[in-house]
């Protein structure tokens, strides 16, 4: 796993406030492979790279155009 030095890393609260779904929705994304796991750091403790939900945001606002 390859992070940037100032990568900053997004609590589940944090996703679902930055692309507007219900919890239920965001895990049923992940197990659809539609969105970025999360990185496990302890048993109770994951965390989305910033990065990657806003990638996968970006990625959603070109096919949105395409469409």
């Amino acid at each position: 796993m390859s992070t940037e030095p100032n990568e900053k890393f997004l609590t589940r609260k944090e996703v679902l406030e930055t692309v507007k779904v219900c919890t239920s929705t965001l895990y049923r994304w992940m197990e659809q492979n539609r969105f970025p796991r999360p990185l496990k750091f302890t048993a109770g403790c994951v965390r989305w790279k910033e990065s990657a939900v806003k990638n996968w945001l970006s990625a959603q606002e070109e096919m949105r155009a395409v469409a």
